[in-house]
């Protein structure tokens, strides 16, 4: 195992830990946003099956190889997951309400991590360490968003909050994870 292997992996332990609580034994899971790969590696060592997605292969493990789509709708069809994860993905897309519709299209329950900041200090010393930290300095559009930001948008496509846990690190930036389900639609 490289080096580069094993600090992905380090980086991903403390999130597949956080979001393996959410998760039945052999939850079929869809991982948005795939990226280096380790966080399905781990999820999948934990009995999880795992498909990984994104619009490029980042992947550093040679059995991940995340299926490629171009970032709009979703290759599958309807209720195909049992949950459909975004883990710290949607403030990298320019219309994260997009691809939250399809999340909701295909999965039956949705699980998202993201940065979230509380003043603009904050917002913007997020925006630069997540540059920082993906080496992505042009062209990232920067969509995170205040909890209640998020909150809206989910109530918006038709998801609703079952529940949230927040997180600190390094400080001063705070995380959350969002575990969402569908609103019932009112019966007439």
């Amino acid at each position: 195992m490289t080096l580069y292997q094993k600090w992905c992996l380090k980086k991903a332990e403390i999130k597949a830990k956080r979001l393996s609580k959410f998760y039945q034994p052999g939850a079929k899971v869809l991982d948005i946003g795939s990226g280096n790969g380790a966080l399905v590696k781990l999820l999948r060592e934990q009995g999880l099956s795992v498909t990984p997605l994104d619009i490029q292969n980042k992947s550093a493990f040679e059995e991940i190889k995340p299926l490629l789509y171009d970032g709009g709708k979703l290759p599958w069809e309807n209720l195909q997951f049992d949950w459909v994860q975004m883990i710290t993905v949607l403030h990298h897309t320019p219309n994260p309400e997009n691809i939250i519709k399809e999340a909701k299209r295909v999965g039956k329950k949705v699980l998202i991590m993201e940065d979230i900041y509380y003043n603009v200090a904050q917002k913007y010393l997020t925006f630069f360490a997540d540059s920082l930290n993906n080496i992505e300095f042009r062209g990232h559009p920067h969509t995170n968003k205040t909890d209640l930001g998020w909150k809206e948008v989910f109530l918006q496509n038709g998801l609703k909050v079952d529940k949230a846990e927040f997180y600190r690190f390094l400080g001063i930036f705070d995380q959350v994870i969002y575990a969402l389900s569908k609103v019932k639609e009112p019966v007439s």
